[in-house]
């Protein structure tokens, strides 16, 4: 989301004459390096890009995140007009729709400001009000992703119950030989996991959420897919070392 967004609830009469424009390239997250997203889409993403758990500030728990990646600004699956990856996470696709939570319902809220809202484009509402079949996929969206990161939630917070989540540092040596190191990285702790008793195994099973465990620990090797991607960059990334602590 731009410094410029105005997020505001979306409204038939007040939104009656807007159009959307799809951008399949998603270049308003260009500068995005790394997305929240739903534990539903977790299996589909992580072979597409690392899932880690990204700590959290002022109290708030950690979240689980996709790298997009090497640094906070830094979107290298956006390229020359074109998404490099088989996958988009959620709230990459949703935009410029947004969603706040009021007394137990989803607000669905619309940035006004949006690159790609243009009179030109698909509108969202008919003439008689109702949700035209583009604002119907978003709003199809939106639900999926609001479910979907109560999920993440609570698997996250059933990570850290069980004392599965530890920090890890990956250091990025560049083409120049300069390196940096990205931090506050969350991910499963391998040793820890494998010592889980057998009816904590059948209990994550049930739930689906040793899926999600797995899928995490896997998610690493596309580390690898960033160093790739990085090379159409001005300043490629040579190689990673990632280091669990």
């Amino acid at each position: 989301m731009s410094d410029n967004s105005t997020l505001t609830p979306l409204n038939s009469e007040q939104h009656r004459n807007l159009g959307l424009l799809e951008d399949k390239s998603y270049a308003h997250s260009a500068h995005s390096g790394a997305v929240a997203i739903a534990f539903s889409e977790l299996a589909s993403l992580s072979g597409c890009m690392p899932i880690v758990a990204l700590k959290g500030t002022d109290n708030l728990p950690p979240a689980l995140s996709a790298l997009l990646g090497f640094g906070p600004a830094q979107n290298l699956f956006h390229h020359s007009g074109q998404w490099m990856g088989h996958a988009v996470p959620l709230t990459i696709q949703s935009y410029p729709f947004h969603f706040t939570t009021r007394q137990q319902h989803t607000l669905l809220l619309i940035d006004e400001n949006a690159g790609c809202i243009n009179s030109a484009g698909a509108p969202l509402f008919g003439s008689d009000g109702s949700a035209m079949p583009m604002l119907k996929g978003y709003q199809e969206k939106i639900a999926q992703l609001s479910g979907g990161l109560k999920m993440s939630a609570a698997f996250i917070a059933e990570l850290q119950k069980l004392d599965l989540l530890s920090p890890i540092s990956v250091t990025c040596t560049g083409a120049d030989g300069e390196t940096h190191t990205l931090e506050g990285l969350l991910s499963i702790n391998e040793p820890r996991f494998q010592q889980l008793p057998a009816e904590t195994l059948v209990s994550l099973h049930e739930s689906g959420m040793l899926m999600g465990i797995y899928a995490m620990m896997l998610s690493l090797r596309q580390f690898n897919r960033l160093v790739q991607l990085s090379q159409n960059t001005a300043s490629p990334v040579k190689k990673i070392s990632i280091r669990k602590n």
